[in-house]
């Protein structure tokens, strides 16, 4: 409870008000401080997410974590939410103008909305921690070594949305322990030894 005490509490605060729920509220400042410790990312959901999970434990049936009350408890517990790591890299924003513009223009000419497509691929990363998380406003996020599991995902869809391919999963395993007792998957998958790195 120390913990949570020392370092929740805003102190520019000339008074402190304590949310309706005092019990919830009081149990997910304890956790919330124990678990960043760790080190590990939380966000809003997650939080609400928690609350709720105490709030049944303490069989509050009609205790609601709204949007409001989140950003009330942030408040008076000094919490804030910031980004781990790293920050993207700026755009040539003026070349991708002139290339939409001209070059792009140029070439979609001859062709019409039905019949331009997109397709592109994006790794999905699925035992990743998020990037953000929240923290108190006087700690420095630390960052963990990230898990690297992965899958490739492979997107295409025409212009106008008609025409949406089913998606393209393309994993390292032919028969991954989760796909057992599956007779049909809702989207094409296939197999590439080399499927990480499709980047």
């Amino acid at each position: 409870m120390l913990l949570a005490e020392s370092n929740c509490t805003n102190l520019s605060r000339k008074r402190r008000r304590d949310g309706k729920e005092k019990n919830v509220e009081t149990a997910l400042s304890v956790w919330f401080a124990q678990t960043r410790t760790k080190n590990v990312p939380i966000n809003g959901n997650i939080l609400t997410h928690k609350a709720t999970s105490f709030a049944k434990t303490m069989k509050m049936d009609d205790f609601i974590p709204t949007s409001g009350w989140l950003q009330r408890w942030k408040e008076r517990n000094n919490i804030s939410f910031k980004r781990i790591y790293g920050e993207k890299k700026d755009s040539d924003i003026n070349a991708a103008e002139y290339w939409c513009q001209w070059t792009l223009k140029d070439l979609l000419k001859d062709y019409t909305p039905e019949n331009i497509y997109n397709c592109d691929e994006t790794g999905l990363i699925f035992r990743g921690l998020p990037d953000r998380t929240l923290s108190f406003k006087n700690e420095i996020p630390i960052g963990s070594k990230k898990m690297k599991d992965r899958l490739t995902v492979m997107v295409s869809c025409n212009m106008t949305g008609s025409d949406k391919h089913p998606l393209m999963v393309i994993g390292k395993r032919k028969n991954p322990r989760c796909f057992k007792g599956i007779k049909t998957l809702p989207v094409n998958y296939v197999v590439n030894k080399v499927a990480y790195q499709f980047q």
